[in-house]
């Protein structure tokens, strides 16, 4: 990512909390020198019933709740995962501070994949982070 952005100058980076976010982000503040800032609000969205299992286990116990997730649809209720507007209005809000916070200059924002398919089915109408149909 940070040999992708080249030679364009970036005001900032900011990241969510998580290791896996972070030491991605790191590598593009460093590389275009500037210092890594951390904001809570990105953080990865709380997925409820599917924390800390894998897929496999949650087709098996959680069948409705894997399908949605497969479907890239909204998780039902039973799932007990933050609900999708939440995640969209925390990141929108986070979204329009970092951008206020650096007027006219480029900002790279480190997240993770359910936050983007959260963002992708508001502004897209398509959940999909590989495909995108606009």
């Amino acid at each position: 990512i940070a040999e992708a952005l080249g030679p364009k100058r970036l005001a900032a980076v900011w990241t969510s909390p998580l290791l896996r976010a972070r030491d991605t982000a790191a590598a593009i503040a460093q590389a275009a020198g500037v210092e890594l800032k951390v904001e809570e609000r990105l953080r990865e969205r709380n997925l409820g019933v599917m924390e800390g299992r894998t897929g496999k286990e949650v087709e098996a116990e959680f069948p409705e709740v894997w399908e949605a997730w497969r479907a890239l649809e909204e998780l039902p209720p039973e799932g007990r995962a933050e609900p999708e507007a939440e995640v969209i209005s925390r990141v929108e809000a986070a979204l329009f501070d970092l951008a206020a916070a650096h007027p006219g200059g480029a900002v790279a924002v480190v997240a993770h994949g359910a936050v983007l398919r959260c963002l992708c089915r508001k502004t897209f109408g398509n959940a999909s982070i590989s495909t995108l149909h606009v």
